[in-house]
């Protein structure tokens, strides 16, 4: 019975400097933009921050209502701002990313029906390991944002 304890205990204790490898990313302040009329596509914002001593990758997003949810940034050309699809967002151990306007975001296209002020949306994060996250999101007016 000794060896069974102890065995287990120490099984604990060798696995332990695996559990950092668990964390989900931490969410921050967040909000998904309001469509305008006749415009079935919004966009998220929000930061993620990683707790963790490994790189995390989110490799998709789904949210309830949106015919595609992808990832996307924003670059300044010749004055010109072109967005370029990512396949994959990656987010280093102990650091943050700020998906923002202007810069990285997630794009929600093809909605089923508007997406207004005061709501809600659920957004579901795919990560490279195979778990996921959900969150939801305030939708706010590009006035409150």
């Amino acid at each position: 019975m000794k060896w069974h304890l102890v065995f287990t205990l120490g099984s604990l204790l060798l696995l332990q400097p695996f559990a950092s490898t668990w964390a989900q990313l931490e969410l921050g302040a967040g909000h998904v933009r309001a469509s305008l009329p006749g415009v079935d596509s919004s966009a998220a914002y929000l930061s993620l921050t990683n707790p963790g001593d490994l790189e995390v990758t989110i490799t998709a997003i789904t949210a309830p209502g949106a015919g595609s949810v992808t990832l996307h940034h924003s670059m300044n050309h010749n004055g010109m701002v072109h967005m370029m699809q990512m396949s994959s967002l990656p987010v280093p151990a102990h650091q943050q990313v700020k998906l923002e306007p202007n810069g990285t975001h997630i794009m929600l296209e093809k909605l089923v029906q508007p997406l207004r002020a005061g709501a809600q949306q659920l957004l579901v994060l795919h990560y490279a390991d195979g778990r996921q996250q959900e969150l939801t999101l305030p939708v706010l007016s590009v006035l409150e944002e």
